[in-house]
């Protein structure tokens, strides 16, 4: 404080020199307060004579420079502004004193607390180090300072881990057993940075409790020492931790330092203090040099003094708060709460030997509200120099969240969930953005891949060959039975209806292929339709065929005249196949299928299918079912028809896999809607391959294979075998008579001849042969009324 003073009178005297202020001498009144409160008020209040008038009230002295701490001009400020005399402090921060309805008449050549604190949180966010313990005083100045201190804590996501309070007075009884305290907590906590807000002296107390049980810490220092040179110069100093701090910034002040080596009171002046000083420092006190206070002090601590002055004489000329002046190449100013517009430096205390050097590392900008570092100047004490840490919880790795146990800087990290994600720059999962998903744990989304039966699959790849197979076998058996299609073999497999049956099942492979690769509208619209208009085509057919097996072998000339009429067989194929064309146009006019693109938040695919309400499906679906049914009732009515020669077996066994297919199917189609394509034409291939090897390979093997029975003298004689053992007549009845000793024509009940005859004759119809080949008129009637017609 003593330099501080040195540092203001030697401005004085340089401006008094200077004719700065023209026909003007400066004075000046030096009051030590001792650090008390008290005794700064009394000091003021002999200047200030007490009047109850202030009117025209001239007070002798016109600006106050102090005073150090700001429990000092707090009451100091307040009296002050009673006679509005000017205060203007270079050390007090507190930033209560921004209030001017209470500190009417206080300026300051510093920035207020507000922005040291500020400045205090940045630094250790900038470092990282989010769990922290605070150690203040008790005075107007820390509990200020603490409080501005948390708020910033809490918007730069610091934690404070514990805060303990020292009183501030030196002399109170209760400091030290309170240190031992602090220093107690200081071991057992886990925060490694500790924000000390108290004056010099207490913190060098506690320092000493540290250093007796080897504890060591980061201190970040409150501009009440953080340039405290006897405390860096203090035992064991280099042991308790780095030190870090801010202070104002500072500068030059040119000539002083000459001028403290030839230190003498100017002349007409009284000065005890620098009397007082020579003679406790110098063996000789009228020595001329004294480099002693030089060496011992760092002078650029009173460079906020000599800032102090400089704007009282700037005042003088204007006003105080509307100073604006410029000083060794800076511009200073004072706000609208009377403080100064500059910034602060951030020290470091550096080891130097056996003591400390305050050297600076980095500066606090307060218009960009910024902590710029030096971070080549800063040696950490840690192996290969690296930054210390301090935190309650490590970092959450990429992909993961914080989940919070009690302060936000305590926290259990948990996989981000699904469609999520967190990376580097996020403390939190973050939702994906659109046509994006992410796996639990993510680091970052993905664009949802696009679901549907690509070409390269090998699902996609067994359908496309089973098709292609089927396509193949329909075309060997139509060029086969086109071969040989005057054989009985091709004739009873249906004649022209079986190319018309090889046909619907080639559309119906075609369909299946629809349902592969990627979908549009078009395609949604032809694949159940192709499959519908070409199965029914096919089972109109086997309609065709069933009806007239059943025609055939119906022992009731009553019913079977009735029925024939029924018989037309291209009529059936068309109006069945009209049908369920309706019912295709009426579905696309109403419910025509269109593509949809579908995402899951369970899924990192988007499903691209064909939807459709599923009733005109539905309905189709069922109308072949019918279809399927009639024939199979028909079928199964003439079962007892020769399988050899009439496919009644067949006709039933593949309209059972038919129908199993598709009853399977609609479970499996409700519910596994994201593989509802392939289930689809698997269905398909799988109904369309049971018709070919029900109706189409047995013939295709007696083509092959059976050649000595594909002859019409082989069918006839099979048939009137098959028709005698199927006739519902006993043996007796059937049995043959000779008369007159002819043995080379046996003959018949009538009954049973002209059923024989019948039957015979529908079958042999089927492959062609007349009537009356090379049996005798006699052996073989005319069946009743009219024949059936042939197809």
């Amino acid at each position: 404080m003593f330099v501080e003073i040195l540092a203001a009178i030697h401005t004085i005297n340089m401006l008094n020199d200077s004719g700065f202020l023209p026909n003007m001498r400066w004075g000046y009144v030096v009051c030590d307060t001792c650090s008390d409160a008290t005794k700064a008020l009394l000091s003021v209040n002999g200047s200030l004579p007490v009047q109850s008038d202030l009117t025209d009230y001239r007070p002798p002295v016109k600006v106050v420079i102090g005073g150090r701490f700001s429990e000092e001009s707090i009451p100091v400020s307040k009296l002050l502004g009673v006679y509005l005399v000017p205060q203007i402090s270079s050390t007090s921060s507190a930033s209560i004193l921004s209030d001017k309805t209470r500190y009417p008449s206080f300026v300051r050549t510093i920035p207020s607390d507000v922005h040291q604190t500020r400045a205090l949180a940045k630094l250790m966010s900038r470092f990282g180090w989010d769990w922290i313990a605070v150690v203040s005083g008790d005075d107007e100045y820390s509990k200020s300072a603490l409080e501005s201190f948390l708020l910033n804590a809490k918007e730069t996501n610091l934690c404070v881990d514990f805060q303990e309070i020292i009183p501030h007075y030196l002399d109170n009884s209760q400091s030290k057993p309170r240190i031992k305290e602090v220093a107690k907590r200081n071991r057992s906590s886990t925060a490694q940075v500790v924000l000390v807000i108290l004056k010099g002296q207490l913190v060098e107390q506690l320092f000493q409790e540290m250093l007796r049980t080897n504890t060591s810490r980061i201190w970040v220092a409150s501009d009440s020492w953080s340039m405290d040179r006897p405390l860096a110069n203090m035992e064991g100093i280099t042991k308790v931790g780095d030190i870090f701090g801010f202070t104002f910034m500072t500068g030059k002040n040119p000539g002083f330092e000459q001028y403290l080596q030839k230190l003498s009171p100017a002349p007409g002046t009284v000065n005890r203090y620098i009397e007082e000083y020579k003679q406790l420092s110098l063996p000789d006190p009228q020595q001329a040099d004294d480099d002693f206070i030089v060496r011992s002090v760092d002078l650029t601590r009173a460079y906020g003094k000599r800032l102090a002055v400089w704007a009282i004489a700037h005042a003088l000329l204007h006003e105080l708060k509307k100073v604006n002046f410029t000083l060794d190449n800076n511009q200073f100013y004072f706000d609208e709460f009377g403080n100064f517009v500059t910034g602060y430096d951030l020290v470091m205390w550096k080891i130097a030997g056996s003591r400390r050097e305050i050297k600076v590392v980095g500066q606090y900008h307060l218009k960009t509200e910024d902590v710029m570092v030096n971070e080549g100047a800063i040696i950490w004490g840690t192996p290969n120099n690296v930054v210390p840490e301090s935190r309650c919880s490590q970092p959450c790795p990429h992909g993961t969240m914080k989940n919070i146990v009690n302060v936000s800087c305590c926290y259990d990290c948990i996989r981000c969930p699904m469609g999520t994600y967190s990376d580097a720059s996020a403390h939190e999962c973050v939702s994906c953005p659109n046509n994006t998903w992410s796996e639990p744990g993510s680091v970052q989304c993905t664009p949802r891949t696009e679901k549907y039966f690509k070409w390269h699959e090998a699902f996609t790849i067994t359908l496309l060959v089973a098709a292609a197979l089927g396509e193949l076998l329909l075309l060997v058996i139509f060029i086969i039975f086109l071969w040989y299609r005057e054989t009985p073999a091709v004739k009873v497999a249906g004649g022209n209806l079986a190319y018309t049956m090889i046909a619907g099942l080639s559309i119906s492979f075609g369909s299946s292929v629809l349902f592969l690769g990627r979908p549009n509208n078009h395609l949604c619209k032809a694949q159940q339709t192709m499959y519908g208009m070409g199965f029914t085509l096919c089972i109109t057919c086997i309609l065709v065929k069933a009806f007239r097996t059943y025609l055939v072998f119906l022992f009731d000339p009553g019913r079977q005249h009735r029925l024939k009429r029924l018989y037309k067989p291209l009529a059936i194929v068309v109006l069945g196949t009209a049908v369920q064309a309706l019912i295709c146009i009426l579905r696309l006019i109403f419910d025509s299928p269109k593509v949809d693109e579908k995402t899951s938040d369970q899924s990192m695919e988007i499903l691209i299918q064909c939807v459709s309400s599923n009733i005109g499906f539905g309905i189709m679906l069922s109308y072949i079912a019918l279809l399927a049914f009639i024939c199979f009732l028909l079928a199964l009515t003439g079962r007892k028809a020769p399988g050899r020669y009439h496919e009644t077996g067949y006709i039933i066994f593949s309209m059972l896999i038919f129908l199993f297919v598709w009853v399977c199917f609609i479970p499996v189609y409700v519910t596994v809607s994201h593989e509802r394509a392939g289930v689809e034409a698997a269905a398909i291939l799988v109904s369309t391959y049971g018709i070919i090897f029900c109706h189409f390979v047995p013939n295709l093997y007696i083509i092959i294979f059976k050649r000595s029975t594909n002859n019409i003298q082989s069918y006839l004689e099979g048939m009137r075998q098959a028709v005698s053992h199927s006739s519902p007549l006993s043996s007796e009845d059937i049995t043959p008579s000779t008369e007159s000793g002819d043995t080379s024509a046996p003959s018949y009940p009538m009954n049973v001849t002209a059923s024989m005859n019948c039957a015979t004759e529908y079958s042999a119809s089927a492959v062609t042969l007349s009537h009356a080949a090379t049996e005798s008129p006699a052996l073989h009637p005319p069946c009743p009324e009219t024949d059936l017609p042939n197809l």
